[in-house]
């Protein structure tokens, strides 16, 4: 019988749980390279942790494990349920409270800029005494523009035009999409997404190096006087975020 602990958080209501003991050993390297080797040899335990009955599709996991980096308080592997992801807005804001209820960032957590390492690089956080969390995400950047996607929607071909962005991991980010961006659509918005996801891999559309895209994200103008845009996320596993994404909105 194998033993864990961890701590649940949630980052306006979407989950991260951190797993902090009785986690295997992944050997030396890189956080990257130590991610992928869990992903190898250890999905078991992802799938234990991430899937039903202990977990949900909207769940996301976070292995705290040492990092390489000396800059980095520890390193981090994130995943959800169906894989690794090479980062995550809101788990890293669930990681920082947790670090604090754990003492590992110092007396006092708030004092100044904490490090991470992740698969794609260091992440800065600084936590604040209301529950704020700020983040230093890595470089991001537009990877292609006015990239063209057709897709069969209501039983005929439709054209949406959008942008290939990297933010910690690969997003298309579409504006031309003609749908409500409402809760009341999520049933829509998800099909919608997904079959967007398909038609992307069908055509060859890739981030660098032939990497997958496998975030949607779908904006417009926003509801609220105090916000420039309103957005649905679509992540890997088929559930759709319930924060702005931190990757996402980065890129």
């Amino acid at each position: 019988m194998q033993r864990l602990r961890y701590i649940d958080s949630h980052t306006e209501g979407e989950p991260t749980r951190v797993l902090y003991t009785g986690l295997p050993d992944l050997g030396s390297g890189s956080v990257r390279e130590r991610a992928q080797r869990f992903a190898r040899e250890h999905d078991a335990l992802r799938r234990g942790t991430m899937l039903e009955p202990r977990g949900h599709d909207a769940l996301v996991g976070a292995l705290l494990i040492p990092p390489s980096d000396p800059r980095a308080v520890c390193g981090v592997v994130f995943f959800n349920n169906v894989g690794l992801l090479n980062a995550c807005g809101h788990g890293t804001m669930g990681v920082a409270v947790t670090l604090a209820q754990l003492g590992r960032l110092g007396a006092d957590p708030t004092a100044q800029r904490h490090w991470i390492e992740t698969p794609v690089g260091l992440v800065g956080l600084t936590l604040h005494r209301d529950g704020r969390v700020e983040i230093e995400n890595v470089p991001a950047w537009r990877e292609a523009a006015d990239v063209e996607v057709k897709l069969q929607l209501d039983g005929r071909e439709q054209r949406v035009r959008g942008d290939i962005a990297w933010g910690g991991t690969w997003f298309f980010l579409c504006e031309d999409h003609r749908q409500s961006l409402d809760q009341s659509n999520l049933e829509r918005l998800t099909s919608f997404s997904w079959q967007l996801r398909q038609a992307l891999k069908a055509q060859g559309s890739c981030g660098r190096d032939g990497a997958e895209i496998d975030h949607i994200e779908l904006f417009g103008e926003p509801v609220r006087r105090d916000c420039d845009a309103r957005n649905f996320v679509l992540c890997p596993g088929k559930a759709y975020d319930r924060s702005p994404c931190g990757p996402g909105t980065s890129a």
